[in-house]
């Protein structure tokens, strides 16, 4: 195994604070000068992780004492010991109900939007995860860069994912993702679904940015680009080209009603069981209507600020 030259320094400091705070050993010069030598050279500690470059400078400038008391907190840290290891493996893991998947870390900002969306959602994934029978066929609407999708296929390795995301740089992602943990079971669909086939506009950041999940295709004042993309109905596409699904989980910023409404004969199939659908504020209303006009019982699941995750469960007529 080969360590990057950023990751060994960083595991010998560690090792030293480590000794020194549990074993209360003297601090002499050479281990001293040792420790000085390993983040001299300012063209490395340019290119390392913010707190790294600071801790150069405390070395230099307040002495090795200072330097040791103040990076055991941060050495100690768990969260922080794993975004140095990511920098240096370019990947890094979430679990959910005792099953892991690996992500691919392009950098920091990604990272911590995976992390919190992972942190933020995890019950609902939890409850998503559970809900997923062997062979089920689930819809990931706004896969994203495929959270849901990749806990999917980890769990369902004999059904069958189809992952819809228009926005190109997350396709690329999710697809690596995908290859990191050998799913092999996923179709990823770039068009967009929606109530009609045709065309529309979609909100798109002003340069890319993986992860980005706020783009929609519902389109407001503070919009400032946008693209032309392909849309079509999701039952057009169970028709005609992909099965009937088992599960669906939405997420597409605002354009859930129109994505449910081009869906109404696939939710009221009874091979439909589960819907999550993530809905803001002045949409609530208006998706529990739809879902229960397919047949399903909902409930609030989750919230976040003025987003909800609502759960639609399919109403059996026997038990009604």
């Amino acid at each position: 195994m080969i360590l990057h030259q950023p990751y060994l320094k960083f595991l010998l400091v560690r090792n030293a604070v480590s000794s020194f705070v549990d074993n209360r050993v003297t601090v002499d010069k050479t281990q001293t000068k040792r420790i000085k030598n390993m983040i001299m050279v300012r063209t490395v500690v340019s290119s390392m992780p913010s707190k790294i470059a600071r801790a150069f400078d405390i070395l230099t400038n307040e002495g090795v004492r200072k330097f040791i008391m103040k990076s055991k907190k941060y050495l100690r840290d768990t969260d922080y010991i794993d975004a140095v290891r990511w920098r240096m493996q370019r990947q890094h893991t979430l679990s959910v109900s005792n099953k892991s998947v690996k992500f691919k870390s392009v950098n920091s900002k990604m990272v911590k939007i995976n992390r919190w969306r992972h942190e933020s959602e995890y019950d609902i994934l939890a409850d998503y995860i559970n809900e997923i029978s062997s062979g089920d066929v689930i819809f990931d609407i706004g896969a994203n860069t495929g959270i849901y999708t990749c806990f999917a296929g980890v769990g369902n390795p004999e059904g069958e994912i189809v992952a819809f995301e228009p926005y190109g740089p997350n396709v690329d992602i999710l697809k690596q993702n995908l290859s990191l943990n050998s799913i092999n079971n996923v179709r990823i669909i770039t068009t967009a679904l929606s109530d009609t086939k045709g065309t529309v506009e979609f909100e798109v950041p002003e340069y890319d940015i993986y992860g980005y999940g706020t783009g929609s295709i519902e389109i407001d004042d503070d919009t400032t680009k946008t693209v032309e993309i392909d849309t079509i109905t999701g039952d057009e596409l169970i028709k005609n080209d992909i099965n009937q699904p088992n599960v669906i989980k939405v997420d597409v910023e605002g354009a859930e009603g129109r994505v449910l409404e081009g869906l109404s004969a696939g939710l009221k199939n009874e091979k439909c069981r589960v819907v999550y659908c993530e809905v803001h504020e002045n949409t609530e209303s208006d998706i529990e209507t739809l879902l229960r006009d397919a047949g399903f019982k909902t409930s609030v699941h989750t919230s976040r600020g003025n987003q909800y995750f609502i759960k639609g469960v399919k109403q059996i007529e026997d038990d009604e």
